[in-house]
């Protein structure tokens, strides 16, 4: 003979008790109808308009309505355990299984001694939670150790990294010397330019010293020689521009070079290359050269 449970007796049940039923008993027991039992047993309570309205769409099954009003309560009631138990239940009545679970826990953790959190951590063990925590994250899996040439291989990047960074400062350095060097000379042979066509424009007149204004013309002159020599640092400038680019390229190259992994033909070797120099074996030397350091390893 099969008992049939109705939702009147259940709901005069205390959560105390419940947890004392049989498993056969509880798995007839649809999770939704714990929440009659907590609208039974709660205290009066002054609640957020959200919270009044969401407890009554439930009751009128309108659970999407629920869930809308429940979710606007949050902000203003999220410690309150009832709260997040109706929304749990809303959520079960939707077919929301992850967003039910979690929103149990959470009731849960905010009242574990009150019938909320008693009744919630009954419906996580209907629904397959076994537990009102969270369950542990998954770590990631430990990679496996590298190799010998793989360390190898990242120790001559990195060398690569510092002498590019370390060159390009260098450079840079070079060209702004360089190019402010010629701005002092560019600048003092105009000046120098200017006094000798200016001293040729002077004359004595009774005694008294007389300046001509400079011709347009020497003006001019003036002005291209020093366009000339400005266009000279800036070209100083965009030369150190220039070989930087340079400088990435070829260290992006050897960096592509140095994870190649393809067997035969010749391979570039990482440790004894550089920006400047770039050393090959071939596959066979660098299997023999592979053997010799497994070899050394085992002596040891």
């Amino acid at each position: 003979m099969t008992a049939t449970v109705s939702a009147a007796w259940f709901a005069t049940v205390p959560a105390a008790l419940l947890a004392t039923l049989p498993a056969t008993l509880l798995a007839t027991l649809p999770v939704t109808l714990l929440a009659s039992l907590l609208l039974i047993q709660m205290p009066a309570l002054a609640l957020s308009p959200d919270l009044k309205d969401g407890i009554s769409a439930y009751n009128k099954g309108d659970y999407k309505e629920a869930v809308s009003h429940l979710s606007a309560a949050l902000s203003q009631d999220f410690n309150n355990a009832v709260l997040h138990y109706y929304l749990a239940n809303s959520f079960v009545n939707l077919g929301q299984k992850e967003s039910a679970i979690r929103e149990f826990r959470i009731a849960y953790a905010l009242e574990p001694e009150k019938e909320a959190g008693k009744l919630s951590k009954l419906a996580l063990k209907y629904l397959g939670a076994e537990s009102a925590e969270a369950a542990p994250e998954k770590k990631a899996p430990t990679p496996p150790p590298k190799t010998a040439e793989e360390l190898k291989r990242e120790a001559a990047m990195q060398k690569l990294k510092e002498q590019l960074s370390r060159d390009s400062e260098i450079n840079q350095k070079s060209a702004s010397q360089s190019a402010e060097s010629t701005s002092r000379h560019g600048n003092a042979s105009v000046d120098a330019q200017r006094q000798a066509i200016l001293e040729g424009l002077r004359y004595y007149r009774r005694g008294r010293l007389q300046q001509l204004p400079m011709p347009q013309d020497s003006a001019r002159q003036l002005e291209l020689l020093k366009s000339l020599w400005e266009g000279q640092a800036n070209s100083q400038y965009q030369q150190a521009e220039q070989r930087r680019l340079e400088l990435e390229k070829t260290a992006q190259n050897l960096n592509e070079l140095m994870q190649d992994k393809r067997k035969g033909g010749h391979k570039l070797v990482p440790e004894s290359s550089n920006l400047y120099i770039r050393t090959y074996q071939s596959h066979k030397e660098e299997s023999k050269s592979n053997d010799k350091t497994k070899e050394k390893s085992g002596d040891k």
